[in-house]
């Protein structure tokens, strides 16, 4: 009996997951236009990666440090290795810093996390690269893109809401558990169908 490939299996083997959109770029002005990369985690370079966990802990480890299961770093670290983990990338253009800004997506679930560097605030960056997840998505036939919040980062909430469409899933405590119990969890699964 021959075994059919799932969807995560058949994402994960695209060495170019961004190839279907041909070259992709964003310009917000004259002064700061970047370009796209796509990198599965087996080809992230080591300098990537290590920027990549470094942005994340920037951005988010106050945030877990007050959470429930606090800030552990090697567990971060593993999470953000998970196999079916793929990296958009941002550069701006003729730039050889690499600290622009990163988004991590894993094919697994169309599960999504952004993370921005201070550079790329306000420029419109966060929107297109979850638009651009949300392609990915939609292109290997994801059903929703999904991603998990902590409620005290409120920015973030009201920047999926309502900007985004996101709404909090069915599997999210929130509205899977009974509200006492739920009052237990400082996070939110969001979700919005493709």
């Amino acid at each position: 009996m021959e075994h059919k490939k799932s969807l995560v299996d058949i994402a994960s083997e695209e060495t170019n997951v961004l190839g279907f959109l041909g070259p992709v770029e964003y310009k917000y002005d004259e002064e700061f236009i970047v370009t796209i990369e796509s990198y599965p985690i087996s080809n992230l370079p080591n300098d990537l990666a290590q920027w990549t966990f470094n942005l994340v802990k920037r951005n988010v480890r106050e945030f877990y440090k007050k959470s429930n299961d606090g800030w552990n770093p090697r567990e971060k670290l593993d999470e953000m290795r998970e196999p079916h983990a793929r990296y958009l990338i941002a550069r701006r253009k003729n730039d050889n810093t690499k600290e622009q800004d990163a988004s991590k997506g894993q094919q697994q679930d169309c599960e999504q996390k952004l993370r921005k560097d201070e550079h790329a605030r306000g420029k419109g960056l966060g929107t297109f690269l979850m638009r651009t997840m949300e392609d990915l998505g939609r292109r290997w036939k994801m059903k929703k893109s999904m991603l998990t919040i902590f409620k005290a980062n409120t920015k973030a909430l009201n920047f999926y809401y309502k900007h985004l469409g996101y709404e909090i899933d069915g599997i999210s405590p929130s509205l899977y558990l009974d509200p006492k119990e739920a009052e237990e969890y400082d996070y939110e699964i969001l979700s919005k169908d493709l």
